[in-house]
């Protein structure tokens, strides 16, 4: 059977709108550390990975507690397309200096940054909240395990002004991490979700506000209508059963004080000799 070229060419812009809708739902992830990892090592940088994978194989990283100092970094709202040479150019050179680098330019899902926090916690490290927007963090401990959260804010909807902040966000990892020492043991984990207007995102939020919309439902259907008008907690089939069980009970119960009260003489069963011999003769 031949397709016509009109209907090739349909099939071909929908696989082609498929594949950039699947982009557009997707974050970059990224883990770059002054350490080698075996974990990072067996799997390849790829372009798509889901972020339970990813998630994975930071968490065992983590836990071979190697590195000194854990940088986890959150940026909402970013797309890989928002990197480049102009606007990253320092988190570019940490990816050609680091020992062990993962890349995920097109990442799907979320990934449990408090999961990763905690396998660092377990190695003994102590967490540092930085406030990335006031552009400021303390003085680093040197010769001290320490977990520095940076949580950035979410990148704005204009070109101009994303491509500005991202490069500002990239002075500012780029100042934590000369704060270390150019011998210091560290390990980054660059963790992102999509941008507020992509469908996989407007999705995970209609989702959300549908199940609190439901739980209000039933929370105020519950103060009107009461706890047992609510819920049915005896269907006929148990009150039947019930109902059978204890007719069933009350008729034992009788029939055990019946056999109970009986009283036998330990005569009765005897047989009368004299009766038997009269019948004899």
């Amino acid at each position: 059977m031949r397709l016509s070229t009109t209907a090739l060419t349909s099939l071909l812009l929908a696989g082609s709108a498929a594949v950039v809708s699947a982009f557009e739902d997707s974050s970059p992830f990224l883990l770059l550390s002054s350490q080698r990892y075996p974990s990072v090592s067996d799997v390849k940088s790829s372009s798509i990975l889901t972020a339970s994978h990813f998630e994975s194989v930071a968490y065992d990283a983590i836990s071979t507690c190697s590195s000194d100092t854990y940088i986890l970094v959150s940026q909402p709202g970013v797309h890989a397309a928002d990197f480049g040479a102009r606007n990253s150019p320092h988190l570019k050179r940490a990816l050609e200096t680091a020992e062990s680098v993962l890349q995920v330019p097109y990442g799907r899902g979320a990934v449990d940054a408090e999961r990763l926090e905690q396998a660092a916690v377990q190695c003994g490290a102590e967490v540092l909240t930085v406030d990335a927007q006031a552009g400021t963090f303390p003085v680093l401990e040197e010769d001290k395990k320490q977990v520095i959260k940076v949580e950035f804010a979410p990148l704005p909807r204009e070109a101009e002004a994303r491509a500005d902040a991202v490069a500002q966000n990239d002075g500012f990892l780029y100042a934590l991490l000369s704060s270390l020492g150019s011998s210091a043991d560290y390990t980054l984990v660059y963790t992102s979700t999509p941008p507020a207007d992509s469908p996989m995102h407007v999705k995970r939020s209609n989702v959300i506000t549908q199940r609190r919309l439901a739980s209000l439902d039933a929370t105020s259907n519950l103060k009107k209508t009461g706890l047992f008008a609510t819920y049915q907690f005896v269907t006929p089939a148990i009150f039947m059963s019930l109902l059978v069980s204890f007719i069933l009970l009350a008729i034992l119960s009788v029939a055990i004080s019946t056999m109970a009260g009986m009283k036998v003489s330990y005569r009765a069963f005897d047989t009368d000799k004299a009766s038997g011999l009269k019948k004899n003769q």
